[in-house]
């Protein structure tokens, strides 16, 4: 039932919140501040190595536009295939719009060094 306003006694209509929207960027220029920004956010709640913990990124190829670079009258691009910050990082938590997302693969275990044989750990 809508309320009825005292003053004019129209109904009032209910005012819907807004969803957040997630951000689109149209190239490099406002792409790359508000990547920074992400990135800036994970290394001060996971510290530097934010890229590597579970959960913390996902694998995205971006657009073309958004790594194309002018610099001195050329174009200089960088590599679309990159680990972005998760969601909770971006502004409105939401992962921008545009770029191709994968699914997250597996971490190998860091290379550990086999044990030397006996003979040569005891000469060590």
């Amino acid at each position: 039932m809508a309320k009825i306003c005292e003053c004019c006694g129209q109904p009032i209509k209910a005012v819907r919140a807004k969803a957040p929207k997630a951000p689109t960027f149209k190239g490099y220029d406002d792409w790359a501040p508000a990547h920074l920004a992400a990135k800036m956010a994970a290394c001060a709640e996971l510290g530097d190595h934010w890229a590597i913990l579970p959960g913390a990124s996902v694998i995205a190829r971006v657009p073309a536009a958004w790594v194309a670079c002018k610099v001195f009258a050329r174009v200089s691009k960088s590599p679309r295939d990159l680990r972005m910050p998760a969601a909770r990082f971006w502004p409105n938590g939401l992962l921008p719009r545009g770029p191709e997302y994968a699914a997250e693969y597996p971490r190998e275990p860091a290379y550990v060094r086999p044990a030397l044989p006996a003979e040569l750990a005891e000469a060590a």
